[in-house]
This record gives C-alpha cells, structure tokens and sequence, in this order.
C-alpha cells in the first residue's frame, strides 16, 4: 500500500491506560498492492480448484473494495480534463491506470507457472478475469457433475467397509475442492445407501438417531459391525473337506474295482 492514514485510539480504565489500538483508514486516492505469498496460498491449477481459487480472490478484492476492477463496476475516468480551456491529462485515469495494473499482476501471481502466460498479454484486470472464468468455469461446472455422478453410483459390493468409505471420502475432498461440498448428512447418506443386505439393521439404527452421526463416527461403527458380521457367518470348511475325502475314497474304490475286472480278464484268458 503506497500510503495510509492512521487513527490512534485509547481508553482508559480504572486510572489505567489500555494499550494504543491503530487503525489503517484506506483513502480513495491511494493504491493498494499485495502480497501473493501471504494473502493467499492457493494458486489456480486449472478446472480442479477454480471455484474455490475464484471465491479466495474475489472476497480479498472484496474487502480492499477493488471488486469492481474484475467485474466491469468500477469504469476507467476520462483520459483528459477540460479545465480554463485547457486539455490536461486527467489524474484519476491515471489512478485508475495503476491500480488495474495492480490488480491485473495480482491475478496472475496468484496462478500456476503454466497459466500465467494465457493472461500475460491481457490490457485489463477485467479482461484477465473474463479469460480465465471462459477457459475454466465451464470445465469446473463439468468435472463437478462427473465426480456427483460416479458419487452416486458407487456401491461397496465385495470391497472392505475401509476401501468403500475411503472412495468416497476421496471424491467428497475432490467435490470440496471444485468448490461443490457435500455436507456432512449427504457424505451420511450417500455411505448408508450404497451398503449391502449385511448392513440393513445397523443402517436401520443409525437412521432412526435423534442426534446426526458425524462420518468419522459411522466409519468406526461399519468397520465393527463388518468384523461382526464376518466371525458370525458359519464355517463351510469342514463340508468341503468331507465332500474331498468322500471323492477320493470314490476314486480308490473306482481303480480296485477296474484292477479287480483286469485281474478277472486275464485269468478268462
């Protein structure tokens, strides 16, 4: 920031005074300038993170009241004055000038390394916003229907309770990041749903709770219950080690009778 106004304010109490409280009191003649590095940490990648990059700028731009140099309300002065029948140079367009060129180097500090030449030649902050939101808001709007899709067709089937709610938590962090979130009760639901008949009276009970389940909650409980419903399930081991005794005893019996039957032919002859 090139300059700003400061307001001291104290109280006291008790015959004590409060430490100074200092106040930056932005003026409409100043520029305002950042610091990528602290101000914000996300950096547009591409379609995958746009919304949530795009809501981090535009409320820091918010707050500096510099929304209008993205989204065309704040409108460029006239080049020139007339002023005693003089034409002069006027010097908020110029103010205008150095704060859009300060905006517009924002932008592109705070996207990748391989973005920044698509905006690199762009004469505006509004122009390099309009190019980035046409490139990837619609991809982002795309991928966002992808990832809900294959949500809600996902099913645990014969994967582990781990695996399945692992999936899901995976897309629900792909979802956040496109700036799509799935609360808490749709992360619920969309896990109770896709269980198998094993599941029906533990899934049963969870909806009929008063209180909602948090996810890392459920996830304890389907892990439990499937260790449950494994050592529950009876043991057809010793069935199949009987039917394979039985078939060996047939075969040996099978082979005597045939030495039986050769033995039998040779003494005819």
């Amino acid at each position: 920031m090139v300059s700003e106004t400061q307001i001291n304010l104290s109280s006291t109490a008790n015959n004590s005074t409060s430490p100074s409280l200092v106040c930056s009191v932005i003026q409409p003649s100043q520029l305002v300038s950042f610091n990528p590095a602290s101000q914000l940490s996300l950096k547009l990648n591409g379609s995958t993170n746009y919304s949530i990059w795009k809501a981090q700028v535009t409320t820091l731009l918010f707050v500096y009241d510099l929304i209008g140099y993205i989204d065309g309300s704040s409108k460029c002065p006239a080049q020139f004055i007339i002023e005693n029948n003089l034409q002069l140079v006027n010097p908020n367009y110029k103010l205008w000038q150095r704060q859009d060129s300060l905006v517009c180097n924002t932008i592109m500090a705070f996207v990748n390394h391989s973005i920044a030449p698509i905006i690199a030649h762009v004469v505006t902050a509004k122009h390099a916003w309009e190019t980035l939101q046409t490139i990837f808001a619609s991809k982002s709007q795309s991928r966002i229907f992808g990832l809900r899709e294959i949500l809600a067709n996902l099913r645990k089937e014969t994967r582990p309770v781990a695996n399945y709610m692992k999936e899901i938590k995976t897309i629900a962090d792909d979802l956040a990041y496109s700036g799509s979130p799935l609360t808490n009760e749709e992360l619920v639901i969309k896990v109770l749903s896709g269980l198998g008949p094993e599941f029906k009276e533990i899934s049963a009970a969870i909806r009929a709770r008063d209180n909602p389940i948090s996810f890392e909650e459920l996830y304890d409980k389907l892990l439990a219950h499937e260790v449950f419903v494994q050592y529950s399930e009876p043991k057809a081991v010793a069935p199949v080690v009987t039917a394979q005794f039985n078939q060996r005893v047939s075969n040996a019996q099978i082979s005597q009778q045939r030495n039986y039957n050769n033995v039998g032919n040779q003494i005819l002859q």
